[in-house]
C-alpha cells in the first residue's frame, strides 16, 4: 500500500493517502489524477483506473475552524515501477505491506475505514 506522511496540519507526522478537494466544476477522476501529479508526481499512465472503495465524513481543521467533508476512498494498482515524487502536503511517500499499516497511525477517519476495507478485500 501507498502511504504519505503528512507534511503540515492537520495530522502532521501521521499516515495518510495522496488526495485533496476537488477545485470548482472538476469530476472525482479529474480530482484523482491532479492531485496524484501535485502529491507524488504520477500521471495517470502510472496507474490503473482508480476504482471507488468507500465514502465517509471526516472533520477537516482548516484556518481554525473544524470542516465537514465527504471523503471519497479510490483505490488503484501502478503500472511498472514509476518515481515517487513526494511534494505540496506529502512529507514522504513510500510502500509497505497493507497488513502492516497501524490504522492508529492513520489521520483521517475515512482513510483509515479505507485501508481497513481494502485489507477485507485482499486478505
Amino acid at each position: 500500500m501507498l502511504v504519505a506522511i503528512r507534511s503540515r496540519e492537520p495530522g502532521i507526522g501521521q499516515f495518510d493517502v495522496p488526495g485533496g478537494f476537488c477545485d470548482g466544476a472538476e469530476t472525482f477522476e479529474t480530482s484523482i489524477a491532479r492531485e496524484l501529479e501535485e502529491e507524488i508526481g504520477l500521471s495517470p499512465s502510472d496507474y490503473t483506473a482508480p476504482e471507488y472503495l468507500l465514502s465517509g465524513l471526516d472533520r477537516y481543521e482548516y484556518g481554525g475552524e473544524k470542516i465537514d467533508v465527504l471523503s471519497n476512498i479510490y483505490y488503484a494498482k501502478l503500472i511498472g515501477n514509476p518515481t515517487l515524487d513526494p511534494q505540496d502536503d506529502v512529507a514522504e511517500a513510500y510502500f509497505m505491506p497493507i497488513h502492516e499499516v497501524d490504522p492508529d497511525k492513520v489521520y483521517f477517519k475515512g482513510v483509515r475505514d479505507g485501508l481497513l476495507k481494502l485489507r477485507e478485500q485482499v486478505e
